[in-house]
């Protein structure tokens, strides 16, 4: 049966249905399908996100330089009312004395100080895919995407890749997946680890509906840490895919390990 159908069990706790803080994702998917329209509009709580509060009060965002003036961000430092405001980071911060921008050590400390003042913060890392794959870039990341929760901090990372870093994944609530059309079965690794006892058919079916809806906008929220009948949201949060627990079959979880 294809997973196109609305839960029609309601979510137990009603304040739970949307993104929450201190909880990290990766938000997936080629350019132009919409992952940095739909990550401020859950900021603002707007578009497909309108009635669902926000649980940020401080925004940090560390993207390039042409991505610092796109009109996405510009619309979020003018509308976003919560107590820490928004800071722009052109680039990731690095403690290389020769490279121009912010210190590791002061990022912390704005983090620190955030997380003192009793505020909830949220770090974007914006398509900085390339940066972020090796050396001292890697490791800070990494050590934020493990660590920053304890400083009531989400990292969320846009990248054009659902097969990033591990380390990562392995850390995050919710993965993202808008279409990747020049990768299409980049998904399907996933969607095994997740779902063995249909070999991720029935993830990759429902993702194929998403990102196909809303003029090729959509996206499949893949929320990890919710009951599994809550699992899989269709865009918007309050829509969940009907992708009912099977048995497992062992025989199928075997192959996919060897």
């Amino acid at each position: 049966m294809a997973p196109t159908k609305k839960h029609k069990k309601p979510l137990k706790k009603p304040s739970l249905i949307g993104f929450q803080p201190c909880q990290h994702a990766i938000v997936s998917g080629a350019s132009g399908k919409g992952k940095t329209w739909y990550v401020v509009d859950s900021i603002l709580g707007t578009g497909v996100h309108e009635g669902l509060d926000s649980p940020w009060d401080a925004i940090i965002v560390c993207c390039d330089a042409i991505s610092l003036k796109q009109p996405a961000f510009q619309r979020l430092q003018k509308e976003f009312t919560g107590r820490g405001g928004v800071t722009m980071i052109e680039g990731l911060p690095s403690n290389d004395e020769d490279t121009e921008g912010i210190s590791e050590k002061a990022f912390m400390k704005m983090l620190e100080d955030n997380f003192n003042n009793g505020l909830h913060t949220l770090v974007l890392i914006d398509d900085l895919m390339i940066a972020t794959k090796s050396g001292p870039a890697q490791h800070f990341v990494d050590t934020l995407f493990i660590s920053a929760r304890h400083l009531n901090t989400a990292v969320w990372e846009l990248t054009q890749t659902h097969t990033g870093s591990r380390t990562r994944r392995l850390q995050c609530s919710f993965l993202i997946c808008f279409a990747t059309p020049s990768d299409a079965r980049s998904l399907a690794h996933i969607a095994r680890s997740i779902r063995p006892e249909t070999g991720g058919k029935d993830i990759l079916e429902a993702y194929r509906t998403a990102t196909s809806s809303r003029e090729g906008h959509g996206c499949l929220v893949i929320c990890l840490g919710q009951q599994p009948e809550f699992m899989f949201r269709n865009t918007d949060m309050r829509i969940c895919f009907d992708l009912k627990p099977r048995p497992i079959d062992t025989n199928l979880v075997a192959m996919q390990f060897w």
